[in-house]
């Protein structure tokens, strides 16, 4: 039996593709263009060192390898290599193009289940166990910076006395969400479901009320999956999720130390802060914004022609690549998402038609 699309999934648009690549491309043009000076691109390239920026793409490689690695240990092996390369590649193109309120994890899922031929409901569990761990990660992250914010510049100047507050209270704010959602999925997942449900008692959200009951279902029979497994095995998953972390900030690292000195620990401390500051931004994959928090945070460290040339080669290889990588494996699916949802649409027209309840609620 084929396994149903999400309705997450279903909502793909190719819209949500495009707008978000291009409003990255205009951000980097913009930045380009204001810090583009005569000259300095020439100066760049004879200081360029080469052996150094040959590191970014091999960063990127190993994301790829750690995320497929952990992919399959989550799935107890039950993915192939080449299923769990072409998930890691389905989840970070999903996240990078749908929007915040969809994420990459229904679709994801949904790729993940039929690539594989997996169960739905185990391949959601995978997923979900792979975003508790990010999210462990960043708890972890959180103090480290809000220590190391006493002895060196975490925070832009730019952001000011007041910025600065700002995202120190947001990391703290962030740290707690955390918590709250490693102790709802491991311990007590009832608690996310009694939130969920009071928040949809509300008249302007009560139209949410069926699908968050479904959500909320799901995510404790999973959670359920999740509490059953060792302690080593948390052990395991953390430390590769956080090898996938520690490529990503590797990506821009060593773009930034092919080209300028910089101290390094203040650097990477300024790019984990970045990411974590990038989870405000509600653009698919912080399209747009993260090129600004690039400006903000490492910029300042790169001579100003620099800093548009790094952020544009790190956004094409990072983002930009991995789309197109991402729409090659996930095409067939993407269109069977969208042929899905095209013959409901078509099936919702004919209703009226034949007396049938137009606007009766979609099943999942």
């Amino acid at each position: 039996m084929a396994t149903p699309a999400p309705a997450a999934a279903s909502s793909f648009r190719w819209r949500d593709l495009v707008w978000p690549v291009g409003l990255s491309l205009v951000v980097l043009g913009v930045i380009i263009g204001l810090t583009y000076r005569p000259g300095a691109y020439a100066q760049i390239v004879a200081t360029l060192d080469l052996r150094v920026a040959a590191l970014a793409p091999l960063a990127l490689l190993g994301l790829v390898v750690v995320g497929c690695v952990r992919l399959r240990f989550f799935s107890h092996q039950h993915l192939s290599w080449r299923g769990g390369v072409r998930g890691q590649f389905a989840w970070d193109f999903m996240s990078a193009v749908t929007p915040s309120p969809i994420g990459g994890a229904p679709l994801a899922g949904y790729f993940v289940a039929k690539d594989n031929r997996l169960p739905m409901g185990e391949a959601m569990a995978l997923l979900l166990f792979a975003m508790l761990m990010d999210q462990v990660w960043f708890a972890t992250t959180i103090p480290l910076i809000l220590i190391a914010s006493g002895y060196v510049d975490v925070f832009p100047e730019a952001a000011g006395s007041i910025g600065q507050g700002v995202l120190a209270a947001y990391l703290v704010i962030l740290w707690l969400w955390v918590g709250l959602f490693a102790f709802a999925t491991l311990i007590r997942p009832q608690v996310l479901s009694r939130l969920a449900r009071w928040l949809v008692r509300s008249r302007w959200l009560q139209r949410l009320a069926p699908a968050v009951e479904r959500e909320t279902e799901a995510l404790e029979a999973r959670a359920a999956v999740i509490r059953k497994e060792s302690l080593g095995f948390f052990v395991a998953g953390y430390l590769l999720s956080a090898a996938i972390w520690m490529c990503r900030y590797l990506v821009l690292f060593v773009l930034i130390a092919s080209v300028a000195q910089v101290p390094p620990f203040t650097t990477m401390i300024r790019i984990i802060g970045m990411w974590l500051t990038a989870l405000l931004i509600p653009t698919p994959g912080s399209s747009g914004g993260m090129e600004g928090l690039f400006m903000l945070f490492v910029g300042p460290f790169l001579p100003l022609a620099a800093r548009g040339v790094v952020v544009t080669v790190w956004r094409l290889l990072s983002y930009h690549l991995v789309i197109v990588i991402g729409l090659l494996v996930t095409m067939g699916t993407i269109r069977e998402a969208l042929a899905g949802r095209n013959g409901d649409e078509g099936q919702h027209r004919a209703e009226p038609e034949d007396g049938a309840h137009a606007t009766a609620p979609r099943s999942a």
